[in-house]
């Protein structure tokens, strides 16, 4: 009988949000339509976000085509990276890419990163039993370098 390891086998867990990380992921609005209009106000407080955010730590953005990395390249500074990948909305814990890690310490209070591992934008090998959407999301586990997706 052959057996399947799920990440849960294998001691994967999805850290919480307070764990320490390497970046936070987040993505830009795009589409007027979702926001019923006030796509402009909702990009001036998630630059606001983003700029504080990203002058302590690094900043992983997900842009949904030119137009909204345009965008947000003329609002935002500081130490944020862009990734160019079709997704449904900002709060990427809903949309996004999952992140887990394999706790090391006593009752799994430290997150470290993974070698070897890859991010939602990365090329490393992700394991067989992990999938990606059309979009290039993985679609059931991804391995996170300790970030986490807001």
């Amino acid at each position: 009988m052959e057996r399947t390891l799920t990440p849960r086998a294998l001691g994967f867990r999805m850290p919480p949000e307070w764990a320490p990380h390497a970046a936070t992921w987040t993505a830009w609005p795009y589409d007027d339509e979702k926001w019923q209009g006030y796509l402009e106000p909702v990009r001036q407080e998630l630059a606001g976000f983003v700029n504080t955010l990203a002058r302590f730590e690094p900043v992983e953005l997900v842009v949904h085509d030119e137009e909204s990395e345009r965008d947000a390249r003329a609002r935002l500074n500081g130490n944020v990276r862009f990734h160019r990948i079709p997704h449904d909305d900002l709060w990427l814990r809903d949309s996004g890419a999952m992140f887990v890690a394999r706790p090391s310490g006593e009752g799994g209070s430290s997150w470290p990163p993974l070698a070897g591992s890859s991010t939602a934008g990365g090329e490393s090998t992700l394991p067989s039993w992990t999938t990606r959407c059309p979009c290039g999301w993985p679609t059931f586990w991804g391995f996170g370098s300790s970030t986490r997706a807001s």
